[in-house]
């Protein structure tokens, strides 16, 4: 399967490069730039299948990503939320949606709490 993984810019080995964003809530925070070797995508749901379509009451979403951090999520530029570890993915149980169509986004954070990797936003919709 293959992954969309956004460039990163290649650092010496025991540093660390910094860039200040703005986050959705239009706080200030730090990007880490890190080695291209750190990477994280929303595999589920899948985007590109458009006869994919939630419904129900509850969703697993699965992601990929390295192992250099803890995973969050968010639904249409909202809070961030934790995500658990389970078979080699990063998983969240999804309940409580509304229909229509949402906005997702991961990110990976380091044990400092700086963001070292963004997913691309993810669409879907809800039945």
């Amino acid at each position: 399967m293959a992954r969309s993984v956004k460039k990163k810019t290649k650092v010496k080995e025991g540093t660390v490069k910094r860039k200040t964003v703005k986050s959705a809530s239009n706080k200030e925070i730090f990007l880490e730039e890190v080695p291209s070797s750190s990477y994280i995508v929303i595999d589920y749901p899948n985007e590109a299948n458009e006869a994919e379509a939630i419904n129900g009451s509850h969703y697993a979403l699965r992601i990929g990503a390295s192992n250099d951090g803890y995973v969050e999520i968010s639904f249409n530029d909202g809070e961030w939320l934790p995500c658990r570890f389970g078979s080699g993915y990063c998983r969240f149980d999804w309940m409580g949606f509304d229909q229509g169509r949402h906005s997702l986004s991961a990110r990976l954070v380091n044990h400092h709490g700086n963001i070292i990797a963004e997913s691309d936003k993810r669409k879907c919709k809800v039945c």
